[in-house]
């Protein structure tokens, strides 16, 4: 056994040098990351191209950190994130290999196949050494194909070669028809094969399709080793367009001492690639007792792992420099709840079935009640309250609000004391009610820290109305959402005068309005500016935001500005996710009608420099920098001189405001504030506002082209 983990050691080495010289991303994390102990060769049939690099494989201390909290509630070491230390190591075979050599085994593929990776070790004790090697067809076709063979003589196989009997054929113990997974459906799907040793006696296969475009899935098979290995779980992974990478690994030791060897499977979710900045995985842990009967999930996980996981992130709430990470986490965590269990009505882990009973479901991962989700987003809020940050502490606040709190199938079925008597379940009931309570002023306490409610002195709504604005809302309907925010994207049509007034800009005149009477006022005339957002040379126009109806992130498009062909058109993506875009306030979701690609985003521009175009977008300034315009995001949506009119700041660039689900929040300088106001009513219907440098005077556009001024105390 010595000398096995020494060889271990060496080839681990070898595998995270390659790892690091080649970029290997999230799917093959495992034999990247954690010492290399998880060897895990994820290998396409078109090799290596194309994985997701949206993670590192290098811990860092947050790393260490979530993986040693989720290890201790999954009842590992924080040493070895909750597996067990001897995990099998998996060779991978030289290219069309059909003959392999292996530590002085040799192996034969069937005809026409050839090998993709291979486990070697004594499986059963007898002192002989067995193999389990993964095997392919050695052409891949596209089906449909008339030269291709027939699909039930073409498969991927894994098969058993036991070590006392050299001589016979292997064994098969996973047959999966290749016209499962070569569809030829796009040029960006591929197939893919995997073998993984785990520990405990156990290995996993992973076979499937791979795609960037398009929705995949793999089947995964659970194999117990021994004289005749044979898989004794079978579930399929759902992979949808540019989701993060969702990983597993399998430790078969006995978790209920009853001398028979129990399944635990570790999902690791990473982090989304780019845009977004590379992360750690985090891990839960679902648990299936084998029992006579057939396996028996134990109940105390995956809600152990993500308790776990919560409480590492609280652990870190409180330092200013960790809010950012903290917040891809909980994305991360609440990203692996929507995948892995059934409660989220989103799960990728689906299709089990158990060899001994043939039973199968949609998803067989339950999680029980959402709190600890609760426990990651108020995490997060007091991450974004420590930074001194209002607009992402709201967004954070908006999770917890919306976090639902589902109820596993056998929590919902009422017991027999629930059935003599109601005063378990009315007491429930109520301890469920004093929680939300609790969690609400809790919440309310932390937003008041970092953005305290303010009520407006008095709020109008003015005689005027911006006319392109709401005859454009009035021909296209108000009932499209998020489709319909931004009209014409471009330098808004509310700005304040230095000076004080506001100014509304018409189609051939600016109007002067005084913020306390909402008079019209005389004096000098100001001409009105231009929508358009163009680059201070004039080479680059701006063309607003757009969410894909297909897609988990923002896209801000860029034409040249004098043309109009749409293949000119630049698409540069934006770090913010989808789903984030409405908790800021306008809508609730993106919603596609059939045949629609993308649908717009309500974004604000701040200001084209010399160093770059800002933008104001979801609560956050996003700059636009160097020849291919790569989008980052600003420490500060402050600016540091005055705002061109129509910027989302001020007028001096000290403040900026944002429409939220219920309130106005707004920045001036390090402060932050939550606006209210009964004209305001509903804020979702604002879609954009001006402030004075001050927010002693704020001006919001609903979409049917009104406008409403409100004072507040100066700040």
């Amino acid at each position: 056994m010595k000398t096995r983990h020494a060889r271990s050691a060496i080839t681990c080495k070898q595998v995270f040098a390659q790892c690091t010289l080649l970029g290997v991303g999230v799917l093959s994390l495992s034999a990247c990351s954690k010492s290399c102990k998880n060897d895990r060769p994820y290998v396409p049939y078109v090799v290596a191209e194309g994985l997701d690099a949206g993670a590192s494989g290098v811990q860092s201390g947050a790393s260490r950190a979530l993986d040693a909290s989720a290890a201790a509630a999954a009842g590992g070491s924080a040493s070895d994130g909750g597996t067990s230390a001897n995990v099998d190591r998996v060779d991978l075979a030289p290219p069309g290999a059909s003959v392999w050599t292996l530590r002085d085994v040799t192996l034969k593929a069937p005809p026409g196949t050839e090998f993709v990776s291979a486990l070697v070790n004594d499986f059963d004790g007898d002192g002989s050494v067995d193999a389990l090697a993964l095997a392919r067809p050695s052409v891949m076709v596209v089906a449909g194909d008339p030269s291709a063979s027939r699909a039930d003589e073409r498969s991927v196989q894994l098969l058993h070669y036991p070590g006392n009997a050299p001589s016979e054929p292997p064994r098969g113990v996973v047959q999966v028809p290749a016209a499962e997974f070569e569809s030829g459906r796009e040029a960006s799907c591929r197939p893919i094969a995997q073998l993984a040793g785990g520990s405990g006696g156990l290995a996993t296969v992973e076979i499937g399709e791979q795609c960037t475009t398009l929705s995949a899935s793999r089947r995964v098979f659970v194999v117990r080793l021994g004289a005749r290995p044979a898989p004794v779980l079978e579930f399929a992974v759902v992979d949808p367009a540019g989701a993060a990478a969702l990983t597993l690994t399998a430790d078969g030791s006995d978790r209920d001492s009853d001398g028979i060897g129990d399944v635990a499977l570790s999902f690791a979710m990473g982090s989304k690639g780019p845009p977004f900045e590379p992360a750690p995985p985090v891990t839960a842990r679902a648990v299936l007792l084998d029992r006579p009967a057939g396996l028996s999930r134990l109940p105390d996980e995956p809600e152990a792992s993500f308790k776990a996981l919560a409480a590492s992130l609280q652990a870190r709430s409180n330092k200013a420099r960790e809010a950012s990470a903290v917040a891809t986490a909980a994305d991360q965590v609440r990203d692996l709840y929507r995948a892995l269990c059934t409660e989220s009505g989103e799960a990728r882990v689906v299709q089990a079935a158990h060899r001994k009973t043939g039973a199968s479901a949609a998803g067989f991962v339950t999680c029980g009640a959402a709190k600890h989700l609760e426990s990651a987003a108020l995490a997060e809020l007091r991450a974004w309250v420590s930074a001194g940050d209002p607009f992402r502490a709201v967004l954070a606040a908006s999770r917890i609000a919306s976090v639902a709190s589902p109820v596993s199938h056998a929590a919902s079925r009422p017991t027999k004391s629930a059935r003599v008597g109601s005063a378990s379940s009315s007491e429930r009931a109520h301890e469920s009610r004093d929680s939300r309570d609790s969690r609400g002023a809790e919440v309310a306490a932390l937003l008041s820290r970092v953005a305290p409610l303010r009520a407006a002195r008095f709020a109008r709504t003015l005689g005027v109305a911006i006319g392109e604005q709401s005859a454009s809302f009035e021909a296209m309907g108000r009932d499209q959402d998020l489709a319909r925010d931004a009209a014409s994207p471009g330098w808004a049509n509310l700005a304040f005068d230095p000076r004080g007034p506001l100014l509304v800009r018409e189609v051939t005149r600016v109007l002067r309005i005084d913020p306390e009477s909402g008079a019209a006022l005389d004096g000098p005339s100001v001409e009105p500016w231009a929508r358009e957002v163009a680059s201070p040379d004039g080479s680059r126009k701006w063309l607003g935001v757009v969410a894909p109806c297909e897609g988990s992130f923002l896209i801000a498009r860029f034409s040249g500005a004098n043309d109009r062909d749409a293949e000119a058109v630049g698409r540069v993506p934006i770090p913010i996710r989808v789903d984030e875009v409405g908790a800021l306030g306008q809508s609730a979701r993106v919603r596609c009608v059939p045949g629609q690609d993308s649908v717009s985003v309500n974004a604000q521009p701040l200001a084209w420099k010399p160093g770059g175009f800002e933008a104001w977008v979801a609560g956050r300034a996003i700059v636009f920098a160097g020849d291919r315009l790569q989008a980052s995001v600003m420490l500060s949506p402050i600016g540091e001189a005055s705002s061109p009119l129509g910027s989302a700041r001020s007028p001096g660039g000290t403040a900026v405001a944002m429409p939220a689900s219920d309130s106005v929040v707004v920045r001036v300088r390090a402060k932050g504030a939550r606006l209210r106001a009964a004209e305001f009513e509903p804020y979702s219907e604002l879609t954009q506002c001006a402030l004075d440098d001050g927010a002693a005077h704020v001006a919001c556009l609903k979409r049917d082209g009104r406008i409403v001024i409100a004072a507040f105390e100066g700040m």
